[in-house]
């Protein structure tokens, strides 16, 4: 069974995620999660809050480009959040977004980083 991944591009006026179609997409499903927002109008696009919710992601994950979002504190103070498994249970991952915010050379280096996030205990 995958474990299912939400990856938040941006939070301001509106919640933005990588859908289906997109390189994080494919990293998160090569390193053995679900994308909740594969379903998304794009490869990046808005996605409701009413929608996270609902789907209940076991890890909520960002990068360090996201101006709204510089450590787990500013996820768990959202409103609604509080009901999210990954919120409940601490899996928030703000990945390195040089890695994960183009696709390059390093794509290894990237894979390796999602599924270190996914999938900690298989790296210990």
């Amino acid at each position: 069974e995958r474990t299912k991944v939400f990856y938040e591009i941006e939070y301001s006026s509106a919640l933005w995620t990588a859908g289906g179609g997109s390189f994080i997409d494919e990293l998160i499903a090569l390193s053995g999660g679900e994308n909740i927002a594969k379903d998304a109008n794009g490869a990046y696009s808005e996605y409701s809050i009413e929608a996270l919710i609902e789907k209940n992601p076991d890890i909520y994950m960002s990068n360090t480009f996201n101006e709204a979002l510089k450590n787990s504190a500013d996820v768990k103070k959202r409103p609604g959040y509080e009901n999210i498994a990954a919120i409940k249970n601490n899996r928030i991952e703000i990945l390195d977004g040089n890695l994960l915010s183009r696709p390059s050379q390093r794509v290894v280096e990237a894979l390796e980083l999602m599924a270190k996030a996914i999938h900690p205990e298989v790296f210990k």
